[in-house]
């Protein structure tokens, strides 16, 4: 219990020294989360980075996101679990926002008090997470004495954080993204294809054309497999040191004598995210 409670005040300790998630690496910041990773395996950062992320769902501080119909991706799995746990939903869980779920939380809803219109609004999860909390006694045995000891903001910022050094050792649980997916990965996507001037659009929580158009300059420019999915793989190279920024293409034309360069930026060609 002693070296428990000594990781995770390390933990708080090496993370003072990490900016929040979704910055730009620097040489600095890689440092520090090196540092963390010289102090504790990513497996266990991995699991301090897992139980945070359950007390925040707990508590209602994950950053959720709003699901509807044919929505795709790991949070419309976590939403068909809990409403598994609470015997709403009862077919097969998948990724896929169907009419199973849709119905499923219309009767949540319905007995819960809320807007019924098979929508999961961020207010409609965070309640869903609580009875779901509250049916198997998760949140007295889910997470560390510890961890549930700090505000849920700083519960908030340690997880961030956290997954900056597992995103630096390529360690981080990445999932495949596409469109269609939505959520706080897509989030973090976006932003980091942000930083490497390949996304210019704000960023915002759903993966469209933007999204895939930038993600396939990147694979492009990146000697990866250019189909706009944003793999592990992908993924992995992109939160890395060795990922390429955006170098804009120059065409040269000649023309009775007289030569045009044109600067050609194709990253973000859509209107949409």
């Amino acid at each position: 219990m002693m070296k428990r409670i000594t990781a995770i005040i390390t933990v708080f300790l090496l993370l003072s020294l990490i900016p929040a998630a979704g910055m730009a690496a620097t040489a600095t910041d890689i440092e520090a989360a090196q540092a963390l990773l010289n102090v504790y395996s990513a497996d266990e950062l991995l699991q301090m980075w897992t139980e945070i992320g359950q007390a925040l769902r707990l508590n209602g501080y994950y950053p959720f996101s709003e699901l509807e119909k044919g929505d795709t991706g790991y949070e419309v799995v976590q939403l068909q679990t809990q409403l598994t746990a609470l015997s709403y939903y009862q077919k097969t869980i998948v990724d896929e926002f169907g009419n199973g779920t849709y119905n499923a939380m219309r009767e949540f809803e319905k007995a819960n008090g809320l807007a019924v219109n098979g929508i999961a609004s961020v207010e409609d999860q965070q309640l869903l997470y609580q009875k779901a909390a509250e049916l198997t006694a998760a949140a007295e045995s889910s997470t560390d004495g510890l961890i549930s000891s700090y505000s849920p903001e700083g519960q908030l910022e340690m997880w961030q954080q956290i997954a900056v050094a597992l995103r630096y050792d390529g360690s981080y649980p990445y999932e495949v993204l596409q469109k269609g997916d939505v959520g706080y990965e897509v989030t973090m996507l976006q932003t980091r294809l942000q930083e490497l001037s390949y996304y210019e659009k704000t960023v915002v929580n759903n993966f469209a054309n933007g999204t895939y158009n930038a993600l396939r300059n990147f694979q492009s420019q990146n000697g990866l497999k250019v189909d706009g999915i944003a793999t592990v793989e992908t993924q992995q190279l992109l939160f890395s040191s060795a990922a390429k920024a955006y170098v804009q293409r120059t065409t040269t034309t000649t023309n009775n004598n007289n030569t045009n360069t044109n600067t050609k930026n194709d990253a973000n060609t859509s209107a949409t995210p």
